[in-house]
């Protein structure tokens, strides 16, 4: 009988225990259109037009776009970041980014990352095709 009781206690000790902070959770991007109408492609010596929604309840800290060739080739890159977005909890990306007239045609990798001011990363991709 002892046993039980001290089980018991126990078992209520921890369950007054337990931890009340809230979970925030980590930032999100969503809607993220590479393109006009999010075609996934763009001609050299043109702009490309990149849109996203983000969303960091604990506060955006960075927002960084790269742009890079597919599969590891030669070619040209882009890094950027937005600072109009840090502090906030939300906003939008929306950019239209040169791309140089010499840039070698081909698949490219789109990558956006968000990390909030808790640590926590969001991570979006999407193809890019640059065209002649």
């Amino acid at each position: 009988m002892k046993k039980y009781i001290i089980f018991l206690f126990t078992l209520v000790v921890f369950a007054a225990c337990k931890d009340n902070d809230p979970v925030i959770p980590g930032p999100q991007i969503q809607d993220l259109e590479v393109g006009s109408k999010n075609s996934k492609t763009v001609q050299r010596g043109k702009d490309l037009h990149l849109e996203a929604q983000v969303v960091a309840e604990a506060g955006i800290e960075i927002v960084r776009i790269s742009i890079h060739p597919k599969s590891g080739a030669e070619g040209w890159t882009l890094s950027r970041e937005v600072p109009e977005l840090v502090g906030k909890k939300n906003g939008e990306i929306h950019l239209h980014l040169d791309i140089p007239a010499d840039v070698t045609p081909g698949l490219y990798h789109v990558d956006i990352e968000v990390k909030d001011k808790a640590g926590k990363v969001a991570e979006a991709e999407s193809d890019l095709t640059i065209t002649e």
